[in-house]
Formats: structure tokens, sequence, C-alpha cells
């Protein structure tokens, strides 16, 4: 069975990370505003001009930002 699913075990996160940077780059070209941009343009905003990062807000919202891809499929199985 592995055999079958490698290629698409290598294939999904290229993809999920080409989409991702795709809506990236379009969320900061045409979004001027902190208040309208998105989870990962608001992201960028957690860098100071001092460039101290802080990493705990962006693991935090990095996760909720990838957490709810998982949710929807798990909570369509039943329990027999």
């Amino acid at each position: 069975m592995l055999p079958l699913v490698a290629p698409g075990l290598v294939a999904n996160p290229r993809v999920r990370v080409h989409l991702r940077l795709n809506e990236f780059i379009f969320a900061l070209t045409f979004l001027g505003t902190i208040r309208k941009s998105t989870l990962p343009i608001y992201v960028t905003y957690f860098s100071t001009a001092a460039a101290t990062v802080d990493w705990g807000s962006i693991m935090a919202s990095s996760t909720l930002f990838n957490a709810p891809g998982p949710v929807p499929s798990s909570s369509s199985f039943r329990a027999a």
C-alpha cells in the first residue's frame, strides 16, 4: 500500500506550500491595511523594527491557520 501512496505523500506538501505562497503574495500585493489582511500577512507583523521576532505568537497563529484542515474530515467519520 505504501508504494502506491508515496507519490501523494510527496506531492501533497509541495502543492500546499505552493498554494500558501501564492495566497501570501496575492494578499501582500493587493491588501494595503492590516485590518483587511489575511492571516499569513498578519503574522508578518509579529516581527518588530528591531529585528526581534515573537516566535510564540507566530507558532500559535500558524497552528490555528493549519489546524482546520483535518477537523472537517475527521468529523465526517461516524462510529459503527
